[in-house]
């Protein structure tokens, strides 16, 4: 059995089960592409035994919207340690900020990209 593990901002969100469906399945081949931008980032992905089945996953905006992409924003704790992407990201450091418990947290927003002449790798799991 193979075992696939996705975190997303809506706990509701049926991405896990249908991954785990899929990879008790005999054989799982799964494509992902995945968006990072300056502003904005999304990922999208498909099975190899139903390839026009293209799903990817909503985001919730703090204003309720739902969008298929998330800020590229990151956040940080004091420690230095990945806490928090994109609108979760957001709002948590939103929220710091007004109840003045910023202080060691690290926002980064719209930051530019370098990956263009830069090596890929890529990690297969089977």
């Amino acid at each position: 059995m193979r075992h696939f593990s996705f975190q997303t901002q809506n706990p509701n969100n049926n991405i896990y089960l249908y991954l785990q469906a899929m990879a008790e399945a005999p054989s799982c081949y799964i494509v992902a592409a995945i968006d990072i931008g300056s502003y904005s980032s999304g990922y999208a992905y498909s099975f190899i035994s139903d390839p026009m089945k293209i799903a990817t996953t909503m985001f919730y905006a703090s204003e309720g919207l739902l969008t298929n992409k998330t800020p590229t924003c990151v956040l940080l704790n004091p420690r230095g340690h990945f806490d928090s992407f994109g609108f979760e990201a957001e709002d948590k450091f939103t929220d710091l900020v007004d109840d003045q418990e910023d202080t060691g947290w690290m926002f980064f927003q719209s930051y530019p990209l370098t990956l263009y002449n830069s090596e890929v790798h890529i990690i297969v799991v089977a």
